[in-house]
């Protein structure tokens, strides 16, 4: 291997990894396929070899070798699901190579197998967890579709597929779409299903999800994105029984992740919908958080529904600017610090971007800079779909790339705008591991309140560490105190 090296995450089956910026921007540390469960505190930074390209072409070759190999095989013993499984091993065998799409022999050996179902999955089992795009494990769950046996196996492929798309955040979309497209709008309000799962886990990792599940995976993908307006007219077209399944099951807790109803919420409230936002808010038996509610232990957060429903709440109120007792700095702090910061992020791109609104509302630049910024993430960048794809795939991936390319414009647009609003960061003594805190390297975010007395600092370096400060006057002085700690 080349003596070049790149930083890796890695993460036990049991741990939660972060979504907004470890599953899409550091795909390549962790293939997120479900939302994994845990704490953060497992993890383990670890220094992995980057293979030079001609290592990475002699890596192929072999793996070109054993697919020639295994295609003979499954020919000759009409797919056995065993011999699958074995070159699904074989696949991921070499750490960091793949192969992007199966050869003709592979996908003719597909085609022909008794069961093109149960070899599709028997390939693909653990293409969940690696380091590399399932790209090659998505070909074959599309090509075992075309003849796959009934609704309830095609569904499954399609939504299996969506969940090992890690990259390309509109073709996951398109996929779930496209499963539920299969289900078919008479099946949803029909037989919806089982919606109380755990909405932490994809419904590619389940065995036939149900329509709910289907429907509720879609609809959390673009409100994750930041697509306000797609996930509510999604929402607004599923049946009347689906959506009310579906708003039951978001109500259900699970973890710390904020309600869901909140996220959709926040997207009717971006999408010019303000009732519907309030109707919303009146089914969500959580509190909103209040400036006076006793802090956490340090180290702790808020529930991180209180807090996100507290921003909504407050947006949807008239400013009170004049009012110097109506300042929204606490409230702003307390969603950076329980909603927004660490690798265990809890909110939505919909939910941030609506913070983020607020803090520009409310003339707090620095934290809609940082807020949009993290939304810009969450809509990210793709790729051309694959041509292959069936036809109404390639137009609904097509769509949603258009529309998160205008959402992530949108996101940039208003990020430099409040970059340019920011005022000068004050000076900070920093009572941990530095100086001035206005100097330290990886600062991310640095505000104080309109009394100039309390403020908050973000020092970030993904995936290395996380620290939020507390920024008090003491004594003449502003002195920044460490809250929260992350370190993988």
């Amino acid at each position: 291997m080349s003596c070049t090296t790149r930083v890796m995450i890695r993460v036990p089956r049991s741990s939660r990894i972060w979504r907004r910026r470890g599953c899409r921007s550091l795909a390549t540390a962790v293939l997120c396929a479900g939302f994994l469960t845990g704490r953060l505190a497992q993890a383990q930074l670890i220094v992995v070899p980057q293979p030079s390209a001609a290592e990475v072409a002699a890596g192929q070759r072999k793996l070109r070798h054993q697919e020639t190999y295994y295609a003979g095989r499954l020919r000759r013993s009409h797919g056995d699901p065993s011999v699958g499984a074995a070159f699904g091993e074989a696949l991921r065998g070499i750490e960091e190579i793949r192969l992007d799409h199966p050869s003709g022999p592979m996908r003719d050996a597909i085609a022909r197998a008794a069961d093109p179902y149960a070899l599709a999955l028997a390939i693909v089992d653990d293409a969940s967890w690696g380091g590399a795009p399932a790209t090659y494990e998505i070909d074959v769950l599309i090509a075992a579709e075309e003849r796959a046996a009934g609704t309830e196996q095609r569904v499954t492929l399609w939504a299996k597929a969506a969940a090992l798309e890690s990259q390309d955040r509109a073709l996951s979309l398109a996929f779930l779409s496209q499963a539920y497209a299969v289900l078919g709008a008479a099946a949803a309000d029909a037989a919806a299903g089982d919606c109380g799962f755990d909405m932490n886990t994809r419904v590619g990792a389940l065995p036939t999800p149900a329509v709910c599940m289907v429907a509720g995976e879609r609809i959390q993908e673009m409100l994750d994105a930041g697509l306000a307006h797609e996930a509510v007219t999604t929402f607004d077209a599923l049946p009347a029984k689906l959506r009310e399944r579906l708003l039951a099951a978001w109500g259900e807790p699970a973890d710390l992740r904020s309600d869901r109803r909140l996220a959709l919420a926040a997207a009717r409230l971006l999408d010019g919908d303000p009732d519907g936002a309030r109707a919303l808010l009146g089914r969500v038996a959580t509190a909103a958080w209040r400036a006076a509610d006793p802090r956490p232990a340090q180290g702790h957060e808020s529930d991180p529904s209180a807090v996100l429903r507290a921003v909504l709440e407050r947006l949807l109120a008239a400013p009170q600017s004049d009012d110097p007792l109506a300042d929204p700095f606490p409230l702003l702090a307390e969603f950076v610090a329980a909603d927004l910061f660490g690798l265990d992020q809890q909110v939505s791109g919909v939910s941030t971007a609506a913070f983020a609104r607020l803090a520009d509302r409310e003339s707090y630049p620095e934290f809609g800079r940082y807020a949009w910024s993290i939304a810009q993430s969450e809509a990210g960048t793709a790729a051309d779909a694959p041509a292959y794809l069936p036809p109404e795939v390639l137009a609904t991936a097509g769509r949603l790339r258009g529309e998160l390319a205008a959402a992530a414009r949108t996101f940039a647009d208003a990020a430099q705008a409040a970059q340019s609003a920011a005022p000068r960061w004050p000076e900070v003594q920093c009572q941990v591991d530095c100086d001035r805190l206005d100097r330290a390297e990886f600062v991310k975010l640095l505000a104080m309140d309109r009394s100039g007395e309390h403020g908050v600092a973000i020092l970030e370096s993904v995936p290395a560490f996380g620290e939020l400060f507390r920024i008090e006057l003491r004594n003449g002085r502003l002195i920044a105190l460490r809250d929260i700690l992350w370190q993988s």
